[in-house]
């Protein structure tokens, strides 16, 4: 059954991807020298569709369109209605990772300018996708900014989705990390957290792992209560999550310095055990690393599917990673691991000494 639904699928999905290349082309050979022509509304459109086509197949990614539409988006920062500047934000944290063509320096100073100053027009929905944007692109938007944000988002903390609380949160906590935003005060964070809470059946397992990292990463430590429930949120996600949302919601607690339950441990070695071999190198290190923080010795069983994922993802570990492993494993004391395991780590280990930590 599942096999001939997938035979009608596949084909009508190649027809559609190719109805796109062909409308696409038309699109930009109709649009040779009619970019200065377009309204702000009808560039930030496009900006937001060829983001989006550009993720669909190579061929559709091109770069000189891209960086057209940059230019000509620059000229028109003060024009964007908060919504506009909300889509092309995101759309260039979409086009991100393939797009040649990258804004300037001067293109970002006129978004933070024309977004600080029409803070008050943004809806829940655009506040959390150009937070979450400029977070995954390492932005700096400053302090002014920030202050504007926090001014404007504290009264309106609760209209956001469960999925607008995650973005928010993960978008400011990866500023912040990076020194491009200050962190928002008490009183933000607690409604922050409040409105969460309110919410907590919507979360998805992504949601709330990366509300949990947010919290962690802006230095905030929740209630024993709201923690309480947190932790109980999370534990019923455990059976449906990635095998990243997990172990970013074991690092987080570990961040948080939270032990939970026995009950929590018991649904989480099931859910992740299933999912070590697919696990990437990064969730594989910062899983034994968070293991080590909290002083949790993992079950025999666990521990003997998670060694051979781990050797199989030691050609993609940073030195840093590789790092965290061993104190780890130090930390938990297990020194009766597979000399075979462990020469394969100490030799990716010594292979750059420089910048291992």
């Amino acid at each position: 059954m599942k096999s001939r639904v997938a035979a009608q699928i596949l084909p009508s999905c190649r027809a559609g991807v190719l109805q796109v290349k062909v409308c696409f082309k038309r699109l930009r050979r109709h649009l040779q020298g009619q970019l200065l022509d377009l309204d702000p509304r009808a560039v930030a459109s496009l900006m937001r569709c060829f983001a989006k086509l550009g993720c669909i197949d190579y061929t559709l990614r091109e770069q000189g369109l891209w960086g057209d539409l940059l230019h000509v988006s620059t000229n028109f920062m003060h024009d964007f209605t908060p919504q506009q500047l909300a889509m092309v934000t995101y759309a260039v944290a979409q086009g991100e990772p393939w797009t040649g063509a990258k804004p300037t320096r001067h293109w970002w100073s006129s978004l933070f300018a024309a977004s600080r100053d029409s803070m008050q027009g943004f809806t829940p929905q655009g506040f959390a996708n150009m937070v979450w944007a400029m977070g995954k692109l390492q932005r700096r938007p400053g302090s002014d900014w920030a202050a504007e944000l926090y001014a404007t988002t504290e009264t309106q903390l609760e209209a956001f989705t469960p999925q607008g609380l995650a973005n928010l949160g993960s978008g400011l906590a990866n500023m912040n990390a990076l020194g491009g935003l200050p962190r928002p005060n008490t009183a933000w964070v607690d409604k922050f957290l409040e409105a969460a809470e309110k919410q907590l059946e919507g979360f998805s397992s992504q949601g709330v792992a990366n509300l949990l990292w947010s919290l962690a990463k802006l230095g905030y430590c929740p209630s024993r209560h709201s923690l309480g429930r947190l932790v109980a949120a999370s534990q019923l996600l455990l059976p449906q999550a990635s095998s990243t949302d997990l172990a970013l919601l074991l690092y987080s607690f570990a961040l948080l310095q939270v032990q939970p339950p026995e009950g929590w441990w018991a649904a989480y070695w099931h859910a992740s055990g299933a999912k070590l071999e697919s696990a990437s190198a990064q969730a594989l290190a910062n899983s034994f690393w968070a293991l080590g923080r909290l002083g949790k010795v993992p079950p025999t069983r666990w521990l003997l599917a998670y060694l051979p994922a781990l050797q199989q993802q030691l050609p993609h570990c940073s030195p840093q990673a590789v790092s965290n492993v061993f104190w780890a494993a130090g930390k938990l004391r297990l020194h009766q691991l597979p000399p075979g395991w462990l020469d394969a780590l100490l030799d990716k280990f010594q292979q750059q000494p420089n910048t291992a930590t």
